[in-house]
């Protein structure tokens, strides 16, 4: 082939290379001309490996030019002419054999593409047409990619310098990570070629215990677990209740009880891992922040699985109310807690009066029903959003419901039509 000819004077094997991408950047040049040149560039950086010096230069341009429209706004700042041109044969054509010009310049250039390849992946964010119709030619791509910032990683992870810039870098190469996969969420086969790639780095940062990394890998994990939860994810929630706290996990953990509950819950240590984790939070002399996660978590749990978590809607009450009775120093600690409460009112009323009319707590100033009920009326003003409100107006209407209305409620009825309006008010200007 022309390609394996040998070159004796270099000149001539660099016109080889301007020949080809003259034939792929010529606008009047034919179709098929375009689509050869463009194989040609793969098979000459095969064959003549000189060539990979002469490329690199020029690797950034020619790397974004065949994501073309994948990467418009790039395309205008860094290559007017050859950057359109290859992925505009991709398009045109659908020539999978383009891909693989794509692989070849990442498998050589490898440094010098992980530094654009957020750039690459940002872009995807505009361009779910084009990879929903190319899911195809787009799959080893992304898989390539990862692929290579997972080996990068893993090198910088074992060199254990303590230098600032490898650290800097290591984030750097996470956060390409989960840009890819939020770029391609709505893809499964691609997410699904991802999945294992992604897992790799997730244990390695867990397994070496690399805490500076620990806010990244469970982005990672919320990326990976966010339309789906396959068999080989959920050990990652047993993992996290050993090594994490629940400020690097509440986006995961949202999901894992919520993508696919029924898996969730068919096994009982699960439920029980998370029950334990909330529990440990708000009994600890640990900040608000972390704690309005653990009660969030705990109001999830009681509102995914109506009526079929009866054993522990008792422990979560007395767990919530024993913090609600001690000093809370923001409000939306104290109303995360209300809400906890709310929901549980709101899964079995019966229940859960009986339950704050036999809990005994020394810090209580009163009985806790009463405590309950005049807390939530006077902080109707400090539930804040749809969800919050909606969950005010649900559990205000369950209690009036009630056909043995608590007593309390009747000494607050001057309260309870402001607190209404209150909420619908800032409905209503919410949905505007």
């Amino acid at each position: 082939m022309f390609s394996e000819t040998h070159f004796s004077n270099e000149e001539n094997l660099r016109k080889a290379l301007e020949l080809v991408l003259h034939s792929l950047l010529n606008p009047q040049e034919q179709m098929p001309v375009k689509v050869e040149a463009a194989m040609a560039l793969q098979i000459l950086l095969n064959d003549q490996p000189r060539l990979e010096k002469l490329i690199e230069p020029q690797i950034k341009d020619i790397i974004l030019s065949i994501w073309g429209k994948i990467c418009i706004k790039i395309s205008q700042i860094f290559c007017t002419f050859f950057f359109p041109a290859l992925v505009k044969l991709i398009r045109e054509t659908e020539n999978d054999d383009l891909t693989n010009v794509v692989q070849r310049l990442i498998g050589v250039y490898t440094l010098q593409v992980t530094p654009i390849a957020v750039q690459i992946a940002q872009e995807l964010r505009f361009t779910f047409f084009f990879i929903g119709v190319y899911t195809l030619q787009v799959t080893p791509i992304a898989v390539q990619i990862a692929q290579e910032l997972a080996q990068i990683f893993t090198q910088l992870l074992e060199n254990d310098d303590g230098a600032e810039d490898r650290a800097i870098t290591a984030v750097g190469v996470l956060n390409t990570l989960e840009v890819i996969m939020d770029a391609v969420e709505e893809f499964p086969q691609i997410t699904n070629n991802l999945e294992e790639v992604v897992i790799y780095v997730i244990n390695t940062i867990i397994n070496k215990e690399a805490m500076e990394f620990f806010d990244e890998a469970f982005i990672l994990v919320a990326s990976l677990i966010v339309k789906q939860i396959s068999d080989r994810c959920w050990p990652l929630l047993d993992m996290a209740a050993i090594r994490f706290d629940v400020r690097h996990m509440m986006p995961s953990l949202h999901s894992f009880l919520t993508v696919d509950p029924e898996k969730f819950i068919c096994q009982p240590s699960r439920l029980e891992m998370i029950f334990d984790m909330c529990r440990m939070i708000l009994s600890e002399d640990i900040d608000d922040d972390t704690q309005c996660h653990a009660a969030k978590l705990l109001e999830v749990l009681i509102l995914q699985f109506k009526n079929r978590i009866d054993p522990v809607i008792r422990p979560i009450c007395e767990i919530v109310l024993a913090r609600l009775v001690k000093e809370i120093k923001s409000s939306e600690l104290r109303t995360m807690c209300l809400q906890v409460l709310i929901a549980a009112l709101h899964y079995n009323p019966q229940l859960f009066i009986q339950i704050l009319q036999t809990f005994q707590s020394p810090d209580a100033s009163m009985p806790l029903l009463d405590l309950f009920v005049k807390q939530w009326l006077c902080d109707t003003d400090c539930f804040l959003g749809l969800h919050d409100r909606k969950m005010c107006l649900i559990g205000l209407t369950t209690l009036i419901a009630m056909p043995d209305r608590p007593k309390v409620l009747f000494e607050m009825s001057q309260n309870l039509l402001p607190s209404c309006l209150t909420l619908y008010q800032g409905l209503q200007k919410a949905y505007e």
